[in-house]
């Protein structure tokens, strides 16, 4: 793949794409050469947040960013700069199930606001400061602040829109290794988010002098509790002292943020040069705002991911029994990995193995209706199996989402009507799958997936619709099958 460029040629370029399309959603251009056929640019209505969704041709990209691009605009420059808007950026989310040399392109913008003055304005800053920062300079204005060296944090106020999206961006999808999930490095990891709780709620004075080293400040994301933090290694190692071990290294520091990142799964990296970084910034996706609260759900947390490591049985979560196959994990609460970037377990791998057939998508539908109807209380007790199963919508303004709980063993005796003759766990498996890799709408949270008994996800959903939902996966998964075909002359809308 060719390296790219962030020449200041490239940058107009890419700035002139965003005006053209944000002008074009904000019916502030005619008809742009009569390609209304061609292209869908629609804000999405998601309360809180400014993402845009576009779905065309990369011809189509060309033809709108025409008067930017050098004489003969090529598609191969094009995808360079839908590139630089995903990597370099990091505000588009590529929906296409075929990436390679696709002609058709779906992907949504994460941005600031709906305004296109104030959008532009944003990239122009952010270009600026990831140049910057990909340079390894000092001596950077951030805001008001100094960028000067590990003496001094980054003191952005502003979190790149990244923050919306599951943000495991630059998570390496491996198992972690080379962390240690002791009892002495649970005490330390307890200790820094109690620090950082106490500081963002005001509870300590000014710890040892260290605000103009510091930010700690809550998001305002309505129904979400998410905690920025910018500061320096030394900065926390400094802050944690107490529970370091006698001589406590930004090493040892190091690995208790890879543990609230990889183990934990409760914290975002926005960082771009991450190798040997002194200068962190992050956000931890919290419970609530209360220190206690947090710190109560860190303990239980960290003793459920032990448990699941070990790949042990008979734990209590909440008031029912892991006992086996024939219980699901019946926790009540879903772990803070539901706010990120759904595409958390999803290989970025092409799926294998999957068959996207007529027979498959009979069984996929039938398997959401009766979670949908079990949700929504339109059957009866089905089989009674409610002892063994947990579907219940999380309540999140502007956003259906539905949590499943249970075993293999009680998915398939759900979906027996549709499975054929003798349908067994392997079928299931390959089900949740085509959920997961090939609709993209099942996030998964088990940490231990491979032969796994129990399953615990989330679907993302379009409404709290049984009939609603049917509908719209119907219109997905034909979108998807026309993607993977190559297909043309496919109409949009």
């Amino acid at each position: 793949m060719p390296r790219l460029s962030t020449s200041d040629r490239a940058k107009v370029r890419v700035i002139h794409l965003l005006k053209s399309l944000l002008m074009y959603a904000n019916h502030e251009l005619d008809d742009w050469h009569g390609i209304a056929d061609r292209l869908i640019v629609k804000w999405l209505t998601e309360e809180g947040r400014s993402r845009l969704l576009v779905q065309t041709t990369l011809n189509t990209l060309v033809e709108l960013a025409s008067p930017s691009m050098e004489s003969g605009g090529t598609k191969e420059k094009m995808r360079h700069d839908l590139r630089l808007l995903k990597e370099f950026l990091k505000i588009l989310d590529d929906h296409r199930l075929k990436t390679q040399g696709a002609e058709n392109w779906h992907f949504t913008l994460n941005l600031w606001s709906k305004s296109t003055h104030r959008n532009l304005e944003e990239v122009e800053r952010e270009w600026t400061h990831r140049k910057h920062l990909q340079s390894g300079g000092a001596n950077y204005k951030l805001g008001s602040t100094a960028f000067v060296s590990d003496s001094s944090a980054v003191l952005n106020d502003e979190v790149p829109p990244t923050i919306h999206r599951p943000s495991n961006v630059a998570i390496s999808k491996k198992r972690p290794t080379g962390l240690s999930t002791s009892d002495r490095a649970k005490v330390r990891v307890v200790n820094l988010l109690k620090i950082l709780l106490m500081y963002a709620n005001h509870e300590p004075d000014d710890w040892h002098g260290i605000a103009d080293r510091l930010i700690v400040k809550w998001l305002s994301e309505e129904g979400r509790s998410r905690l920025l933090v910018q500061t320096t290694l030394n900065t926390l190692v400094e802050l944690a002292s107490p529970s370091m071990e006698s001589g406590g290294t930004k090493e040892q520091m190091r690995h208790d943020l890879h543990l609230l990142k990889e183990f934990l799964k409760i914290l975002d990296d926005h960082r771009l040069k991450t190798q040997g970084a002194e200068n962190w910034h992050f956000t931890l996706n919290l419970w609530s705002k209360s220190t206690h609260r947090n710190l109560e759900e860190v303990e239980r947390e960290w003793t459920h991911r032990k448990h699941l490591q070990s790949g042990g049985a008979n734990y209590k979560l909440g008031s029912t029994a892991f006992v086996s196959d024939s219980s699901a994990v019946l926790n009540d609460e879903v772990p803070p990995t539901i706010h990120r970037p759904s595409n958390v377990a999803i290989s970025k791998k092409r799926p294998t193995g999957l068959s996207t057939s007529d027979r498959a998508k009979v069984r996929v539908v039938n398997l959401l209706k009766i979670l949908l109807m079990y949700a929504n209380h339109e059957p009866d007790d089905w089989h009674g199996i409610a002892d063994r199963l947990i579907v219940k919508w999380l309540s999140e303004e502007g956003r259906s989402r539905l949590l499943v709980q249970t075993t293999l063993n009680t998915l398939v005796e759900l979906a027996s009507p549709s499975m054929e003759s003798g349908g067994t766990k392997e079928q299931m498996r390959h089900d949740l799958r085509l959920l997961k890799e090939f609709l993209k709408i099942l996030d998964d949270h088990r940490l231990k997936t491979q032969g796994s008994e129990n399953w615990h996800f989330t679907l993302n959903l379009w409404s709290k619709s049984t009939h609603r939902n049917l509908e719209e996966v119907e219109r997905e998964w034909t979108h998807r099958k026309h993607l993977q075909s190559g297909g043309a002359n496919y109409k949009l809308g």
